[in-house]
């Protein structure tokens, strides 16, 4: 089984048969950070061409969509920054689709 490299926009940029290392709470992996120019992250993905899946570990013969883990950079992964940006786009987009809240009446005595 060997792991996939993507990119930011999610494309296989390469494979490795080598896994990585942690190293001081840091996911650590030298070709991996070569081709990513920087940190690592592992992020899951979800593979649909069956060569890829096969070379992912999918069984012979699986048809759907086989999710592993991949290598990526930090514009790929879930940082808490990145997170908090996400967040804060889609607060600023969208405002609550049922409206404003109506006061509830006082139950009568």
């Amino acid at each position: 089984m060997t792991i996939p490299i993507i990119d930011a926009d999610c494309r296989i940029i390469a494979w490795t048969d080598v896994p990585p290392v942690v190293e001081r709470n840091r996911l650590r992996h030298p070709a991996a950070e070569r081709l990513l120019g920087g940190p690592i992250f592992c992020t899951e993905i979800g593979l649909s061409d069956p060569r890829e899946a096969a070379l992912a570990g999918a069984p012979r013969g699986w048809r759907k969509i086989w999710r592993c883990l991949a290598l990526c950079g930090d514009e790929r992964a879930a940082s808490l920054a990145r997170v908090r940006r996400f967040v804060a786009r889609e607060t600023g987009r969208k405002k609550s689709a049922a409206g404003p809240r109506g006061r509830r009446r006082a139950p009568s005595a």
